[in-house]
C-alpha cells in the first residue's frame, strides 16, 4: 500500500487468496520443477490517480502455470496465470475546495445513490509473478514406497 497526497495518487489493495499447486516431478523432488496452479481470491481496493479514483470489492478464479527452482533452503519461483474476476465499484473524485475530500462521482439525487452500483468483469491474465524466497522450516520430502 502507498499513498501521495501531496500528488492524489493511492494504491490500496487488500487481497486474500486461497490456492493450490500440484507439481509434476517424482516424490523425492516435490516442491521444485514445474507446475499448475489454481486459486481462488477476494480483494477490497482503493485506487486514486490524480483527481479521480475507483473504490470497490471483487472476487476471482484462476488456473495457471508455473516453476520453481531450489538452492538449498532458498527458491525462485516464476508463473503466470488466466482467470476471471468480477468487481463491484464506484468512481470518486477529488473535491478542489478548503476541505480536500474525496467524493463518490454521482450527479443525481444523493437519496438514490447506492453503493457499488458500477460493474468491472475481466477474463484474461490475472497473474504474473517472480518471487525469491526461504524455507524457514526446512522440510524435505520422504519417499514413501
Amino acid at each position: 500500500m502507498w499513498r501521495h497526497p501531496e500528488s492524489h495518487r493511492y494504491l490500496q489493495i487488500n487481497n486474500f487468496t486461497l490456492w493450490t499447486r500440484y507439481y509434476f516431478k517424482p516424490r523425492e523432488n516435490r516442491y521444485r520443477g514445474i507446475y499448475v496452479l489454481g486459486n481462488l481470491n477476494a480483494a477490497r481496493y482503493g485506487i486514486g490517480w490524480d483527481a479521480k479514483g475507483w473504490e470497490g470489492e471483487g472476487l476471482g478464479i484462476s488456473l495457471g502455470t508455473g516453476y520453481k527452482w531450489v538452492f538449498g533452503r532458498f527458491f525462485i519461483d516464476l508463473g503466470a496465470a488466466f482467470g476471471f474476476f468480477y468487481s463491484g465499484f464506484d468512481p470518486y473524485v477529488y473535491g478542489f475546495d478548503e476541505r480536500e475530500w474525496y467524493y463518490y462521482d454521482y450527479t443525481g439525487d444523493p437519496d438514490d445513490f447506492s453503493p457499488r452500483n458500477k460493474r468491472l468483469t475481466w477474463f484474461g491474465p490475472t497473474r504474473v509473478y517472480i518471487s525469491v524466497g526461504v524455507d524457514l522450516f526446512n522440510r524435505k520430502t520422504k519417499d514413501r514406497r
